[in-house]
């Protein structure tokens, strides 16, 4: 094994592995499970309006229905925020733990630790990146070999101007979205690395991140109930920088930033980039704690 493909080696290992694929699968149904479609004053999701008699046919007569908003709510199941970092971390923590004292130590002979656990941590990311961006693209093939085009609704002068007028504006503006998700869901996978040396327990590892965010999303419900219980009618909330604070807003960065900060989407990819930066610090730390 070259040195220069070791790198390229591993990651290909994490991302060729079955429970990759099992866990692509696992987040198309996720968002497959999103109450995004209505029908009159019912909401379903793509999952119930396929399993349901006539209601597929139904979803397709209102105009509100249709791809891209299908697949623009990829998140808007209830327990999403809480169900991603299983979802994502799962396949890292299986693939890394799995790795022997005699591949560990080949490796370790060929490069320096610190370049070892860079690319671990490296591989972790873009299993826990890859595993968002292919399920959502599975979950828009269906959407969009189900429900009918952005261009087909009625409502389509609308939103246009909400969305972008034109379809690369468009696939730009659901491409943040799910840019952000997919960075939260490497991050989580590399977060399970130091998790996993600090607990050193599987299950743990893996459920420790979904109460968190469980916690998270009981917080921020609570937080935003009482600010809309005091904002002024004429005006509106005022912005809410605190909402950064709750990891369970992942999907929502995007809007957020500009609605409440009124900054930039890049300063996201900034902060997540500090963030990961200092994780591994972290992670190469404990790795040399623990593993000498």
């Amino acid at each position: 094994m070259k040195r220069k493909t070791i790198g390229g080696r591993l990651i290909n290992a994490y991302i060729v592995h079955g429970l990759f694929a099992l866990a692509v699968v696992l987040f198309a149904f996720m968002a497959m499970n999103s109450p995004v479609i209505s029908v009159g004053e019912k909401r379903y999701s793509l999952l119930g309006a396929l399993t349901e008699n006539g209601v597929m046919i139904k979803c397709r007569q209102e105009m509100i229905n249709n791809s891209y908003l299908t697949v623009y709510g990829f998140d808007a199941m209830k327990w999403f925020a809480i169900l991603l970092p299983v979802v994502c971390a799962l396949p890292a923590l299986y693939i890394y733990e799995s790795i022997d004292d005699n591949t560990r130590n080949f490796l370790l002979i060929r490069m320096s630790k610190t370049r070892y656990c860079l690319l671990q941590f490296m591989a972790a990311f873009v299993t826990g990146f890859s595993v968002v961006v292919c399920g959502v693209m599975l979950y828009a093939l269906v959407a969009y070999a189900l429900l009918p085009g952005f261009g087909e609704s009625p409502l389509a002068g609308g939103l246009a101007e909400y969305y972008g007028k034109t379809p690369w504006e468009r696939f730009l503006f659901l491409a943040r979205k799910v840019s952000d998700t997919a960075v939260a869901g490497g991050f989580m996978a590399c977060f399970t690395l130091i998790l996993y040396h600090v607990v050193h327990d599987r299950f743990l590892t893996i459920t420790t991140p979904m109460m968190l965010m469980y916690i998270s999303d009981k917080l921020y419900v609570l937080h935003d109930k009482k600010r809309f219980e005091n904002y002024d009618f004429m005006t509106g909330p005022e912005p809410d920088r605190i909402c950064f604070l709750f990891p369970s807003n992942i999907g929502n960065m995007h809007y957020m930033l500009q609605t409440e900060c009124g900054v930039s989407y890049g300063w996201y990819f900034a902060g997540m980039a500090g963030l990961l930066l200092l994780a591994f610090i972290i992670y190469r730390k404990i790795y040399d704690r623990v593993m000498g």
